[in-house]
């Protein structure tokens, strides 16, 4: 499982597939999401997530939110 789906899955939105997209434009996630994901993640990787990756861009599929986790956390 993708560490985005672990995320997902932790803040309660297991409804999201792997192959959803457009999750923002969509309203599949809303902003409480998005703050919830940031939380998730800091909690799970021990450090906040640095501003620069808090773009709409980030948080628009599984495999956008994957690619920044990885390139923030190095996992």
């Amino acid at each position: 499982m993708s560490e985005a789906k672990i995320l997902l899955n932790e803040i309660g939105r297991d409804d999201i597939s792997d192959d959803s997209s457009n999750l923002l434009d969509c309203g599949l996630i809303d902003s409480i999401d998005i703050i919830s994901l940031v939380a998730a993640m800091a909690a799970r990787y021990g450090k906040d997530l640095d501003a620069k990756f808090l773009s709409a861009e980030n948080f628009q599929s599984i495999a956008a939110l994957d690619k920044m986790i990885k390139e923030a956390y190095g996992v």
